[in-house]
């Protein structure tokens, strides 16, 4: 029997403009755990009503639909954004209105807000273990390309430090305008400098332009990508297979809770759907925040906001854990590329254990530092806003 009552969240996504095509599937995952939960009886007695709204792509818009979910329905669990410049801008209304937003996107770190709960994971959970595997693979030369925004300026300083601490070497470092789709110049420069691997930041449809380039030009470097998806995979797979990515989850994970999400998955919304880490995120913080209001015995956001600590879910990418600086311990995997045009990856390699979220890059971790965090995240905002760089991840 259904609930009657009913509590309210928000979903914040784009279902229109650029980042559509990556936010729509988001949607689909944070219903479908939404009518799970409800066909279950809903959650202490309420059934879960979500209100969408549509960001457009613009932070703009995504600033003003979040403040009307607050001002006019008084929403203070909103799920949502996909760049770093949407949450940016939604980031303080949040915190003025003590609510809590729910990000499901990896991205550079270098923040951190009691009032956002970032699920997506951070550089120390994907660039760490992403130089790892290729020293453990025999690669210490490096060629590092990126887009020209934020989350690869910040990837690649980590990658700098990681490399040349482990004695291996960049052989260049180069960056490119959000959208390229030329990238015969930095293909050249990749030849010319014979680089053991190419570690790849470059975001949305340029991969694929820089993919089929590179394998026009027959390079047999491997390339270890940081921002693909299986959807990306499966356009690419004709000159993208035997290249790698890594990620906090694959669709291919051999592990019952991801046969059994696939398959739900599919039986909702299509049989040839693929799966993204970036679904799983915004399916599993969904559950987390239920587990959380579960323990409060309350909806009211500073009681659930006390409990999310220590929440643990068994998600399809398996264990996830929310920790004390608001972000997710997770795994991390390295996939290869096959070339069945499934968008699959052979997941060659593991952490074997969860990765704690670093979201200073380990400096966190220091005697005295924790104090500093939040002020450095604001001065860290503030340095963005008079950037030059479009700081989107």
């Amino acid at each position: 029997m259904k609930a009657i009552k009913t509590v309210r969240i928000g979903v914040v996504h784009s279902l229109t403009g650029e980042t559509a095509e990556r936010e729509r599937p988001l949607v689909d995952a944070i219903l479908m755990a939404v009518d799970e939960i409800n066909d279950s009886g809903g959650l202490m007695g309420y059934t879960i009503e979500p209100m969408i709204e549509d960001g457009a792509s613009s932070t703009a818009v995504f600033k003003d639909k979040v403040q009307m979910l607050f001002d006019s329905y008084n929403i203070t669990n909103i799920f949502g954004c996909w760049t770093s410049s949407a949450r940016k801008t939604v980031k303080p209304i949040i915190e003025a209105n003590n609510g809590l937003l729910w990000y499901p996107v990896q991205y550079e770190g270098l923040e951190e807000s009691e009032n956002i709960v970032y699920s997506g994971g951070c550089l120390n959970q994907l660039i760490e273990p992403a130089v790892d595997w290729a020293f453990i693979n025999n690669c210490s030369s490096f060629f590092l390309i990126g887009t020209d925004t934020v989350f690869p300026h910040t990837a690649n300083l980590l990658a700098r430090t990681l490399v040349e601490d482990r004695g291996g070497e960049i052989t260049e470092e180069q960056y490119t305008a959000l959208g390229n789709t030329d990238f015969m110049s930095e293909v050249d420069r990749i030849w010319e400098t014979k680089p053991e691997i190419v570690l790849n930041t470059l975001d949305g449809q340029s991969n694929l332009a820089f993919f089929k380039q590179y394998h026009k030009a027959g390079i047999s470097i491997p390339v270890l990508a940081a921002c693909i998806s299986e959807a990306q995979a499966q356009a690419m797979a004709d000159y993208a297979c035997g290249h790698y990515a890594c990620r906090s989850y694959f669709q291919s994970l051999n592990i019952n809770e991801n046969h059994t999400f696939i398959d739900k998955f599919r039986t909702k919304y299509g049989k040839k759907r693929v799966i993204s880490d970036s679904i799983v995120s915004a399916y599993s913080q969904i559950y987390l925040w239920k587990q959380a209001v579960e323990d409060a015995v309350s909806f009211d956001t500073p009681e659930v906001r006390a409990l999310l600590h220590g929440q643990r879910f068994l998600s399809p990418g398996g264990y996830i854990r929310v920790e004390p600086n608001n972000h997710i311990s997770k795994k991390a995997y390295v996939g290869l590329i096959g070339n069945h045009g499934s968008g699959q990856f052979e997941i060659v390699w593991d952490s074997l254990n969860s990765i704690r979220p670093k979201p200073w890059l380990g400096v966190e971790e220091a005697a005295g530092i924790r104090p500093i965090i939040k002020s450095a995240s604001r001065w860290v905002d503030t340095l963005r806003a008079s950037s030059d760089i479009l700081d989107t991840a």
